[in-house]
């Protein structure tokens, strides 16, 4: 015989569907099996253990309405499951058994439960989407949708299963977006898709978030993947004596007219956690030839004078690259040395009858000198970048003080 029962059935409305969460564990079984299917209607599946020489088992669920119980549901079931419907609300159920003799069994206790409505997220976005191991920072991930939760829980799955989980989740209450903090020791590499669960059991996903390094993220995570050892640049550059006697008559003027070429080799390799080589580490070896026209006039013994070359520097530098703001900048510090020296040097003075006196000299003032810089790169593109930056170079002369001027520069160039 069953015993009557009443069940509410409606359609269902925007993918909204309910789930059943215990608030209080069976005592007489074990905490029962909630499960819920999407069809016209909300349905419910109620599991629990099954026990030996049972006839049947008698479901029944109270609603509690404005303070009171009001019975909702009553059935028999000759399998430990059964499949209900019920509305969002407070709840409490009891299974009680009747034997093979259909006697029953002392009644069980109550036990409470909650339906809470379940939305379907949707996650339609989500930024960066590569990871590399090899940064020391904590990893953010930014992610939009719609309908999730403030409590929901995101996480990231592999396709074997494996899970990441954040350190920290923020979802902005009504902006359907949120982020996800990651511990950086918690990352593993691979290929990984996020996934929001919803409070009611509702879930949704997106690929692919890539976790590795450039050589294994590979062009799907937008990262240059050749192994860049080469730094290449050429710009324009002036002069400004700083202190001591510039080569003669060249010791006060403003030298406009520059350019420089820098080409620097990185030969040193990176390798990430998992020992693969991704990338070179920031040391490099670069050859700087600089070139600059100088031209000056002035009275000297009475006499006025003009007096203009070419300046030529080669240079050897120990260059440290170091990434900066997420590899979007760079800083750079040089030093080295070389030689300098004037090319086509021309005097022009004027004797005392007015007349100019010209003298010319091919190479003039060979000169070692100390090179010291320090640069910003703005990156493009993580393959282009512009460099602003400043050199001081000191000859290693017997003047005192030694001869010093200041070089700026700005170029443009890239890695390869």
């Amino acid at each position: 015989m069953l015993y009557p029962f009443k069940s509410q059935f409606f359609p269902l409305k925007e993918t909204v569907l309910f789930s059943l969460f215990l608030s209080v564990l069976y005592p007489a079984f074990s905490n029962p099996d909630i499960k819920y299917e999407t069809e016209k209607r909300i349905v419910q599946q109620m599991e629990w253990k099954e026990q030996m020489d049972v006839l049947n088992y008698e479901l029944r669920i109270e609603r509690l309405v404005q303070g009171r119980w009001r019975q909702e549901f009553l059935e028999l079931t000759d399998k430990p499951a059964m499949k209900i419907s019920l509305e969002p609300g407070e709840y409490r159920y009891r299974i009680d058994v009747i034997d093979l003799l259909g006697r029953r069994r002392p009644p069980a206790d109550w036990a409470r439960l909650t339906v809470l409505r379940a939305l379907q997220p949707e996650v339609t976005s989500f930024s960066p989407t590569f990871f590399d191991v090899n940064e020391t920072q904590d990893y953010t991930l930014v992610f939009n949708g719609k309908s999730i939760e403030q409590n929901a829980s995101v996480f990231l799955i592999s396709p074997d299963g494996k899970t990441i989980y954040p350190d920290e989740v923020s979802v902005a209450p009504g902006k359907n977006s949120g982020k996800a903090v990651f511990k950086n020791d918690s990352v593993v590499s691979g290929y990984w898709t996020l996934k929001v669960v919803n409070p009611g059991g509702l879930e949704a996903e997106l690929s692919t978030l890539a976790i590795g390094s450039p050589s294994t993220a590979g062009t799907e995570a937008g990262v240059k993947t050749s192994d860049m050892k080469f730094m290449f640049s050429e710009g324009y550059s002036f002069l400004k004596p700083f202190m001591g006697n510039f080569v003669g008559f060249f010791d006060e003027d403003f030298y406009p007219a520059g350019a420089s070429i820098r080409f620097a080799y990185f030969p040193f390799k990176k390798k990430n956690k998992l020992g693969e080589v991704y990338e070179r580490k920031g040391l490099a070896f670069e050859i700087e030839p600089i070139w600059a026209w100088m031209e000056s006039s002035g009275v000297y013994d009475n006499a006025n004078y003009r007096v203009s070359a070419h300046l030529f520097a080669v240079a050897l530098n120990v260059l440290y690259h170091k990434k900066i703001f997420n590899k979007f900048m760079a800083f750079n510090i040089r030093a080295g040395g070389g030689m300098t020296f004037m090319y086509d040097l021309r005097v022009q003075q004027e004797d005392e009858k007015n007349q100019w006196i010209i003298s010319r000299e091919d190479i003039s003032g060979l000169v070692p000198y100390a090179n010291f810089n320090a640069s910003l790169n703005f990156i493009i593109n993580s393959v282009y970048f512009i460099e602003i930056g400043a050199d001081w170079r000191v000859l290693l002369s017997t003047d005192t003080p030694p001869p010093t001027y200041i070089a700026l520069l700005f170029s443009f160039g890239g890695f390869f």
